[in-house]
C-alpha cells in the first residue's frame, strides 16, 4: 500500500534524473516497424493532393468561460448551444516536467488525479488547488510515461507509472488503485517475465481505456538493443482490481503495425486500431465475453508518411516543435447513440504537411462499429486542420450523449504553442465542423519536441461534459493545465456537481 507524500509545490528533478530523461527520449527513435517496402509507390498518388477539404473545417476560436458566482445567482442562461469553458486551472510551472509533458488525468467527482513527465498531483476540491506527489519517491527507476483512468462503476482511480529500461534491457510498470480519490494506491509491479514466454525487453507508449469490466493496457514493446519488437493489448478485470488482491491478465501482442491505440467509450467490446500502411488501417474488436481478438483492415485516404524530423511547424524563435512527432495513434474513441442506432467508432493521428496540407494536421477516420464501413462522406474523416498552423497530437472521448470533446494544439503559423480544446456534436451540423475554445498559450519553446500525448475524459459524475489535461510553455517551463468544458444545456448537471 502506497500512501503518497503530499506537498505544496510540485518535486524537482535531480541531475541524475534530468540526464534519465534525456536519454530515455534520446532511445526513443520510433514506435513502430520500418516504412513499409510498398509505401513509396503508395505516396506518389495521394487521393487529397488537390482536392483538400474546404478551409474552415475548423471554426474560429470561441468560448465562454462559466462565471460560477452568476450561474448560482441565476443569471439569464445562453442558448444551450453557448460552448463553455468550465474550469481552466493551471498547475504550478516546474523545471522537472518536460516539454514532452504527455499530460494525463481523472477525476473522481470532487477528485482529481493529474500525471506527467516527472510530476503527479491531487486535487481535491475540483481542481481548484492542488499538491504534488514525487511520482520516483517510491519508485526508483521511474521514468517517465504515466496515465490514468477512473472507473465510475466502482469508484476506483487507476494509476500507471513505467520505469526506464536498466542495465539488462527491461523495465517496469507500477499500477496503481485507489478507492479513496488518491490518499493511497494498492499497487502491482509488472514485468516482462509476468507475460508468458515474452522475449525480456521494454514496455513505452501506454494507452489506459475502459469496457464494462476490464481495464485494458496498450503498449509498444522493445527489445534491449531498442528495436521495436511488437505491440501488446493486455486486458485485467476490473472486479479483481476493485478487491485489491491477486490479480490475473489475459494479453494479445502482433509483430506488424504500428502503435496500437485503444477507444474511450467503450462497453461490451473494446477496439484498439493501427496503421498498416498510409492507405491501410487496421482495427481490432476484444468483447469481454470471450478472448478472441478480431482484426480487419480498412481503406483510408493516402496520406504523407511520418517519421520523426518530416513534420514542421517553426515556431516564432524557429525551433520546430512538430521535428518530434509521428503518426502513432494518438486517440480512439466509441459513440453510441442507441436512440439513433448509430455506433461510431474513430481513430486520430497526427500528420505531416504534404499531399495538399500545408502544415501538419490531425489525421482521423470515422466508421460504422458495427460493420467497419467508413461513415458517409466528409464524417469518415473528420479532420482537424487549417491552412495557416498546424493542428497536432489530439485526444479524444465521446460523453454519455454521444457528442465527442477533444483537446489539441496550435502550433507554428507565426505562434508558439496554443492549448484547445473542441466539440463535435448536433450542434456541428452535417459534415462535422469542429467547434474549438481557447484555452492557454505558450510564450516560447525551448526545442524542437512537443508531445506526445494529450488526454480527454467524460467528466464524472455529470457526464455531459468533459475534462482534458494539456500543458504550455510559459517563461521557459512547462505549465499544466486542467480544463472542463461542455454546452449551456448541459450546465444544470455541471453546476449541481460543482456547487455540492
Amino acid at each position: 500500500m502506497l500512501t503518497p507524500s503530499f506537498s505544496y509545490t510540485p518535486p524537482e528533478m535531480t541531475a541524475e534524473q534530468k540526464a534519465r530523461l534525456e536519454r530515455y527520449l534520446a532511445r526513443q527513435k520510433g514506435h513502430g516497424p520500418a516504412e513499409p517496402s510498398a509505401l513509396p509507390g503508395l505516396m506518389q498518388r495521394p487521393q487529397r493532393a488537390t482536392n483538400p477539404p474546404a478551409p474552415g473545417s475548423l471554426a474560429e476560436p470561441q468560448g465562454l468561460e462559466l462565471d460560477e458566482e452568476a450561474a448560482s445567482a441565476g443569471a439569464p442562461p445562453a442558448v444551450p448551444g453557448t460552448f463553455r469553458i468550465l474550469n481552466n486551472r493551471a498547475l504550478a510551472p516546474t523545471f522537472s516536467s518536460s516539454d514532452v509533458n504527455e499530460p494525463s488525468h481523472a477525476n473522481a467527482g470532487r477528485y482529481v488525479w493529474y500525471v506527467g513527465n516527472w510530476y503527479a498531483a491531487r486535487s481535491t476540491n475540483k481542481g481548484a488547488t492542488w499538491t504534488y506527489v514525487n511520482p520516483a519517491a517510491d519508485f526508483q527507476d521511474f521514468c517517465c510515461d504515466q496515465d490514468v483512468i477512473y472507473d465510475s462503476g466502482r469508484n476506483i482511480l487507476l494509476w500507471y507509472r513505467q520505469g526506464i529500461a536498466s542495465s539488462d534491457g527491461t523495465n517496469n510498470i507500477r499500477l496503481g488503485v485507489s478507492r479513496n480519490g488518491g490518499a493511497s494506491w494498492i499497487q502491482y509491479n509488472i514485468t516482462f517475465s509476468n507475460y508468458a514466454n515474452l522475449p525480456a525487453g521494454w514496455f513505452d507508449y501506454p494507452h489506459l481505456a475502459l469496457s464494462n469490466n476490464y481495464l485494458y493496457i496498450t503498449s509498444n514493446y522493445f527489445n534491449p538493443s531498442n528495436t521495436f519488437q511488437r505491440m501488446i493489448l493486455t486486458r485485467i478485470p476490473l472486479d479483481q482490481l476493485l478487491a485489491g488482491g491477486a490479480i490475473g491478465w489475459t494479453w494479445w501482442s502482433t509483430t506488424s503495425g504500428w502503435a496500437w491505440t485503444p477507444v474511450q467509450g467503450a462497453r461490451n467490446v473494446m477496439y484498439v486500431g493501427d496503421h498498416l500502411s498510409n492507405t491501410s488501417f487496421r482495427i481490432c474488436s476484444q468483447p469481454e465475453a470471450n478472448t478472441a481478438l478480431n482484426c480487419s483492415s480498412v481503406a483510408v485516404p493516402a496520406w504523407t508518411w511520418t517519421p520523426r524530423g518530416t513534420a514542421s511547424c517553426i515556431a516564432p524563435n524557429g525551433l520546430n516543435p512538430c521535428a518530434r512527432l509521428d503518426h502513432r495513434i494518438n486517440a480512439g474513441y466509441l459513440k453510441e447513440d442507441e436512440s439513433a442506432n448509430r455506433h461510431e467508432l474513430g481513430f486520430f493521428w497526427t500528420v505531416a504537411q504534404g499531399a495538399g496540407f500545408p502544415f501538419p494536421y490531425v489525421n482521423a477516420l470515422a466508421v460504422d462499429a458495427s460493420t467497419l464501413a467508413p461513415l458517409p462522406g466528409a464524417r469518415a474523416r473528420p479532420l482537424i486542420w487549417t491552412t495557416s498552423a498546424a493542428w497536432v497530437y489530439a485526444g479524444a472521448a465521446p460523453n454519455a450523449r454521444g457528442a465527442l470533446g477533444i483537446a489539441t494544439w496550435l502550433i507554428g503559423g507565426g505562434v508558439y504553442p496554443q492549448l484547445y480544446v473542441g466539440i463535435d456534436d448536433d450542434y456541428n451540423g452535417f459534415p462535422p465542423g469542429w467547434q474549438v475554445a481557447f484555452v492557454a498559450a505558450s510564450n516560447g519553446v525551448v526545442g524542437n519536441r512537443w508531445g506526445d500525448y494529450v488526454r480527454v475524459r467524460m467528466h464524472s459524475p455529470d457526464g455531459n461534459t468533459w475534462s482534458a489535461s494539456g500543458h504550455v510553455t510559459v517563461n521557459g517551463t512547462q505549465q499544466p493545465r486542467y480544463v472542463n468544458f461542455g454546452r449551456e444545456r448541459d450546465m444544470n448537471g455541471y453546476l449541481r456537481f460543482r456547487l455540492q
